[in-house]
C-alpha cells in the first residue's frame, strides 16, 4: 500500500454538521496501522467513495463525490481500557453525522460496523466483508 498522504487540501470537503452524535468505537491500532491511519486515502477513480485524512489526531471521512464529513475520530496513545502502551493506539472518540437532509442512517451499530470497516478495508488493505444491515 504505498500511496500519498492525504492531507486536508488533497480534496473537496464539508465540515461535520452541527447535527452529530457521538458513538461508542472499540479498537486499539497497532504502530503499523498508526501509520497507514495517518497516509489515509484520496480518491483516484469515480467509484472511490471516501476521502479520508488525518490532522492533529483526528481521522476524518468524507463522502468523495459530496465532500460531505460522515465520521470523526479521535485516536491517542494507549491499549484497551487506556492501559499505557508506547506501540498501541486507541479510537478516543467518534462523531458521526445525524443531519437528516445530508446523511440518512441512524443505526449506531451500523455506523459502528461500516466505520470499522473502512479503517480496516480501505486504509489497512484487510480482507473484510462489507457490514450487512
Amino acid at each position: 500500500m504505498n500511496r500519498p498522504q492525504a492531507t486536508r487540501d488533497s480534496w473537496k470537503r464539508v465540515p461535520m454538521p452541527e447535527q452529530k452524535k457521538r458513538i461508542q468505537v472499540d479498537r486499539t491500532f497497532s504502530e503499523e496501522e498508526y501509520q497507514r491511519l495517518q497516509i489515509g486515502l484520496v480518491p483516484q477513480e469515480m467509484e472511490d467513495k471516501w476521502f479520508i485524512y488525518f490532522e492533529e489526531g483526528w481521522l476524518f471521512f468524507h463522502r468523495s463525490w459530496t465532500g460531505r464529513c460522515i465520521y470523526q475520530v479521535r485516536v491517542e496513545p494507549g491499549g484497551p481500557q487506556g492501559v499505557q502502551s508506547a506501540s498501541q493506539y486507541r479510537i478516543a472518540e467518534t462523531w458521526v453525522s445525524r443531519d437528516a437532509s445530508t446523511y440518512r442512517y441512524i443505526d449506531d451499530d451500523h455506523d459502528r460496523a461500516l466505520l470499522l470497516f473502512l479503517m480496516e478495508r480501505l486504509l489497512f488493505g484487510y480482507d473484510v466483508p462489507f457490514p450487512q444491515r
